[in-house]
């Protein structure tokens, strides 16, 4: 109740942009099938409404995606995640000012891959889509 109530004096301040900073859901990693995890998406949207005019971006948690294990299931949470509030990891402008939001437990999951393989940062190939080539992406185009 108080997180809406926050929200309802928070918005009143008219944002032309909000960014959510991770863990919409209490655990929505734990959602048993696509399904529920809409259900509890919804749920978040229905708290922290916005104007159809505002842009508004998401950056996943550790609650909201699958975080220590790349799976089958995991990748169905993250495609989940993905189609409730938009790519893991994103890139965007606001008045002449760059803003990234980073996928960082996709992160911290491709990372122990990689360390697991003992492969030094250096020369290890990204995972297509995933968060390392995302940074390497928008480094090559500074």
């Amino acid at each position: 109740m108080n997180l809406r109530k926050s929200w309802h004096v928070t918005s009143r301040l008219n944002p032309n942009t909000v960014v959510f900073l991770g863990d919409m859901l209490a655990n929505g990693r734990g959602a048993k099938d696509k399904e529920r995890y809409f259900e509890a998406a919804d749920k978040f949207k229905s708290i922290f409404g916005t104007k159809s005019d505002v842009s508004v971006h998401y950056a996943p948690g550790n609650n909201d995606i699958w975080l220590g294990e790349i799976n089958p299931y995991a990748k169905a949470v993250r495609q989940f995640y993905t189609e409730s509030f938009g790519e893991p990891s994103q890139r965007f402008d606001i008045q002449n000012h760059t803003f990234v939001v980073l996928d960082a437990p996709g992160l911290v999951d491709e990372d122990y891959l990689r360390a697991g393989k003992n492969i030094p940062f250096a020369k290890w190939t990204p995972i297509a889509d995933g968060p390392i080539a995302f940074v390497k992406d928008i480094a090559s185009n500074r």
